[in-house]
C-alpha cells in the first residue's frame, strides 16, 4: 500500500495521475502555508487594531502596484517554454533571471522614491522600503516555483511554500510579541520571506549555477518579444486586485481598508481552489495543444469541479458570513460583513475565469486576454470612482464584483472561438444539493448551534446528497487514484 502511495505521489506517469498528483501537492501547499499565514494575520488584526491593520494592508497594496513591472510575465513564459522545449533550459533560467534581477532594481528605486508621495499615513510611509523588499524576496521565490513547474514536480513547491511560511509567521510572531506595531510585523514578514528565499535557492540551487555564463543576448530580445503581451496582461492584473485598496485608503481613510481587507482575507484564502487546479493544467495542456478533445474534456470537468466547491461556499457564507467575521475578528469588524458577502459572490465569476484566463494563454491568443482585461481593468476604477466615496468598502467590493461578471461573460465569448464548451450544463444536482446545504444551515443558525458544528454538519450534509444523486465530479479524483 504505501509504494503505491509514494509512487503515486512523487511519480510522473498518466496525464490523470499527473494532474491529480500536482493538483494535490498544489492544494497542499497552498492550504498549508495560508493556514499558517492566517494565523499571523489574525494575531495582528486583532492586536494592530482597525486603523493601523488599515495601513499595512494600504501599504501592501501600493508597493503592489509598482511591483507589477519587475516580472513582465517572464515566469509564465519560462514555465509554458520549458514545459514544451527543454533543450534550451539553462540559457532560459539564466537570461530571465539577470532580466529580472535589473527589473526589480529599478522598480525598488522607484517605490522607495514615488511611493510615499501616495500616502497619507506616516505608518504606511514608514514601512515602504520593507514592504518593497518582502515584494522582491516573493517575486524570485515565484521565479524559481516557474521553473519547478514547468518539470512538474509540484511537491518540491509545496515543501518550499510550507517551510518559508512557518519562517514569516515565526518572524512576525516574534517581533510582534516584542514590539506590537505595524512596523514590527513588517519587519518580521520581511525577514521571513528573506529567510525563505535563501531557503529556496538552496533547494533550487542546480537551476542557478553558471548563470552568466549561460546569458544569451540573443534570448533577450525573443524574451522581450514574447513578454510584452504577458507584461501588459501582469501590469493589468495587480491593478485590477489593489487598485479599490489603494482608491479606497485614499478617498475613506486606512479605517476603511481595515475592514475591506479583513474581509478580503478571507475570500483570498478561498481563492486556493481555481488556482491550484490552473497551476496543475498549464503545464500539462501546453503539450497537448493539438488534441482539443482532450482539452475540452479537462476543461469542462475543471470548472464543474470549481462549481462544486465554489456554490455550497458562496450561498453558505450568505448565511453565516455575519457570524463567520464577528467569531475570527470581533464585533469592531462588524462593518466588514457586507464587503464580505458581496466579495464572496465573486468567485462564482473569478473562479472559472482563471481556468479560461489559461486556455486562452496556451493557445497564444494574448490580445485577447489584454482587451478583456483592460475592459475590466477600466470599469472596475471608473465604478470604484462613482460608489468609495458614498459607499465606502461596500461600494468597492461591488464594483469588483460588477467587473468580474463582464470579464467571465468576455472571455467565455473568446473561448468558445478557439474550443466549444458546455461548462454550465449538468450543474443541477450540484445546485440541488447546495439549497439542500444551506436550507440546513439556516436552520443550524436559527436554532443557535455552534458556528464550528453547523459548518461541519453543514459540508456532510452536502457531500451525502451529491452521493445520493449520483453527482460524477466527485468521482473524478477516485477514478483517477486509482489509474
Amino acid at each position: 500500500m504505501f509504494p503505491k502511495i509514494k509512487t503515486f505521489l512523487f511519480t510522473n506517469k498518466s496525464i490523470n495521475q499527473v494532474l491529480t498528483k500536482n493538483t494535490f501537492w498544489i492544494a497542499f501547499g497552498e492550504i498549508t502555508s495560508r493556514l499558517l499565514k492566517l494565523i499571523i494575520i489574525f494575531y495582528a488584526i486583532k492586536i494592530l487594531g482597525v486603523s493601523d491593520w488599515g495601513a499595512f494592508s494600504y501599504t501592501i497594496s501600493l508597493c503592489s502596484l509598482f511591483m507589477i513591472f519587475s516580472d513582465v510575465g517572464l515566469s509564465s513564459i519560462l514555465t509554458r517554454e520549458l514545459s514544451k522545449d527543454n533543450s534550451l533550459r539553462n540559457q532560459y533560467i539564466a537570461t530571465s533571471f539577470l532580466i529580472k534581477i535589473i527589473l526589480n532594481i529599478i522598480i525598488f528605486i522607484f517605490i522607495i522614491i514615488l511611493a510615499p508621495v501616495f500616502t497619507k499615513n506616516n505608518l504606511s510611509t514608514s514601512i515602504i522600503p520593507i514592504i518593497g523588499l518582502l515584494m522582491i524576496f516573493e517575486g524570485f521565490r515565484d521565479f524559481a516555483f516557474a521553473i519547478n513547474r514547468s518539470m512538474e514536480k509540484m511537491e518540491v513547491e509545496a515543501f518550499v511554500k510550507i517551510i518559508t511560511n512557518i519562517l514569516i509567521v515565526v518572524f512576525a510572531y516574534l517581533f510582534l510579541i516584542n514590539s506590537r506595531t505595524v512596523y514590527s510585523l513588517a519587519i518580521g514578514y520581511m525577514l521571513g520571506s528573506l529567510s525563505g528565499l535563501i531557503f529556496t535557492i538552496i533547494i533550487f540551487r542546480k537551476y542557478f549555477r553558471n548563470l552568466t555564463k549561460n546569458f544569451s543576448k540573443n534570448l533577450v530580445m525573443p524574451l522581450m518579444t514574447i513578454a510584452w503581451p504577458f507584461a501588459f496582461f501582469a501590469i493589468l492584473a495587480p491593478i485590477m486586485s489593489n487598485t479599490d485598496t489603494v482608491m479606497l485608503g485614499w478617498i475613506k481613510g486606512t479605517d476603511e481598508v481595515g475592514f475591506y481587507a479583513t474581509s478580503q482575507r478571507v475570500v483570498a484564502f478561498l481563492y486556493i481552489i481555481p488556482g491550484l487546479i490552473t497551476s496543475s493544467l498549464l503545464p500539462t495542456l501546453s503539450r497537448h495543444l493539438n488534441n482539443k478533445d482532450k482539452i475540452k474534456n479537462v476543461v469542462n470537468s475543471s470548472v464543474k469541479i470549481i462549481y462544486l466547491f465554489s456554490i455550497p461556499v458562496v450561498l453558505g457564507g450568505l448565511i453565516i458570513g455575519d457570524q463567520l467575521i464577528v467569531k475570527l475578528f470581533g464585533m469592531e469588524y462588524a462593518p466588514a460583513i457586507y464587503m464580505f458577502k458581496i466579495s464572496l459572490i465573486s468567485i462564482l465569476f473569478v473562479f472559472p475565469a482563471f481556468i479560461f484566463n489559461s486556455i486562452i494563454f496556451i493557445f497564444n491568443k494574448h490580445s485577447s486576454i489584454i482587451k478583456i482585461s483592460l475592459i475590466g481593468t477600466i470599469l472596475n476604477v471608473l465604478i470604484n470612482i462613482l460608489l468609495i466615496p458614498k459607499y465606502g468598502g461596500i461600494g468597492s467590493a461591488t464594483a469588483t464584483l460588477i467587473s468580474q461578471i463582464l470579464i467571465l461573460i468576455l472571455m467565455k465569448n473568446q473561448l468558445n472561438k478557439i474550443i466549444e464548451l458546455k461548462i454550465f450544463d449538468n450543474l443541477t444536482k450540484i445546485i440541488f444539493a447546495s439549497v439542500i446545504m444551506s436550507l440546513f444551515l439556516y436552520l443550524f443558525k436559527y436554532l443557535n448551534m455552534n458556528l464550528y458544528i453547523s459548518i461541519i454538519s453543514s459540508i456532510i450534509i452536502y457531500f451525502i446528497v451529491l452521493i445520493i444523486t449520483k453527482e460524477k465530479s466527485i468521482f473524478q479524483v477516485q477514478n483517477a487514484l486509482k489509474e
